[in-house]
């Protein structure tokens, strides 16, 4: 994970990696927060809304690339068993003549 074991306690816990809100949160929150100015903190609470959003579209992205990859895989099988029908029916034309 990205947290550095140094700083932070023995207690400290990590979401499950398939609660994506838990973990986009966790992700986000581990910034400095000591002795920041107020201009500071709005500035990095601004980071952290569009830090939250990119790793929000970057995990959408992936959701779909791999539903994506899912149907390409589904298509693949479907052509390969295609193929092979075409190859034993050519096979039996063939043993026929």
């Amino acid at each position: 994970m990205f947290c550095d074991a140094g700083i932070l306690s023995r207690s400290h816990k990590h979401p499950k990696e398939d609660d994506k809100e838990a973990l986009i949160l966790h992700i986000t929150s581990h910034m400095a927060q000591n002795g920041e100015t107020e201009s500071e903190i709005a500035q990095r609470d601004r980071r952290e809304q569009e830090n939250t959003e990119e790793v929000r579209q970057l995990i959408e992205s992936i959701e779909q690339h791999e539903q994506e990859k899912h149907r390409l895989e589904e298509e693949i099988e479907k052509v390969t068993q295609r193929r092979q029908n075409i190859i034993q029916q050519l096979t039996l034309l063939t043993q026929e003549e």
